[in-house]
């Protein structure tokens, strides 16, 4: 890499490996000189809103962003498994921290819906996550409502997830929610911070279940909910892109 690339930044398609499957990703280089803070934005199921304004704010604070895609979607090879997310998450990490332009000791990671739902089962399983942000991540259970089966018909139709039916998935669910349920593993994470971000309206997952995610974390820990936000924080981004990246650089 030249010296005026990594001082100006930039943008770079990579692929790492993830349990002998090639996964897709992309990385916004921070702005800079050295190696920088690093954080890793999860999107969700199956990943429509993947948070790209959050990158360019981090981008241009410094900070590298990497947007990895989980085996089975988005043109990553192999068969998509909630249970895989958190495997391939760790596997992104440490294709990170082989970057010339990354600090190996400040790597963070910021979830949205099943994005946040990997996000706090990772870091609670990986001791190099050095503190996470999930937004619009709740309490999990092995209980499948009627419009989650409707919505994953839907995605595999339409072909979003690969290597996977409606049974398998709904399979998988179930285990996601008795052996890797947010609330279990988020105790895990301290003595490193935890902010919880919520919305007000949020249907798909209520205040409500993001609450009893936050009571179940340990000290450093914050809880915020965006009033008349929805689950993709309609109207209301700009609010969410200060409050994760003024979050983050508070932890530097």
């Amino acid at each position: 890499m030249s010296r005026r690339y990594e001082m100006l930044g930039g943008i770079e398609g990579t692929s790492f490996e993830s349990e002998g499957e090639l996964c897709i990703a992309t990385i916004y280089i921070g702005f800079g000189e050295g190696p920088r803070p690093t954080v890793l934005l999860l999107h969700g199921l199956p990943g429509f809103e993947k948070n790209i304004d959050i990158a360019y704010e981090l981008r241009e604070i410094g900070w590298n962003v990497m947007i990895p895609h989980y085996r089975g979607c988005w043109g990553s090879e192999g068969k998509y498994r909630f249970t895989g997310i958190p495997t391939d998450v760790k596997n992104a990490i440490s294709l990170m921290e082989t970057k010339p332009y990354v600090d190996k000791d400040k790597i963070f990671l910021v979830g949205h819906s099943m994005g946040a739902w990997a996000t706090i089962i990772t870091t609670a399983q990986d001791k190099r996550v050095k503190g996470a942000v999930a937004i619009a991540g709740g309490s999990t259970s092995s209980e499948i409502p009627d419009r989650i089966k409707v919505y994953l018909d839907n995605v595999i139709k339409q072909k979003f997830l690969k290597g996977i039916t409606v049974e398998e998935a709904i399979e998988d669910w179930v285990k996601m929610g008795q052996e890797l349920a947010a609330q279990d593993w988020v105790g895990k994470i301290s003595p490193r911070p935890l902010l919880l971000i919520g919305g007000s309206k949020d249907a798909t997952v209520t205040p409500e279940r993001v609450r009893e995610v936050y009571s179940k974390a340990k000290k450093p820990r914050e809880l915020e909910i965006v009033e008349e936000a929805d689950h993709v924080f309609t109207r209301h981004r700009k609010k969410l892109v200060e409050k994760v990246t003024g979050w983050l650089h508070s932890k530097l």
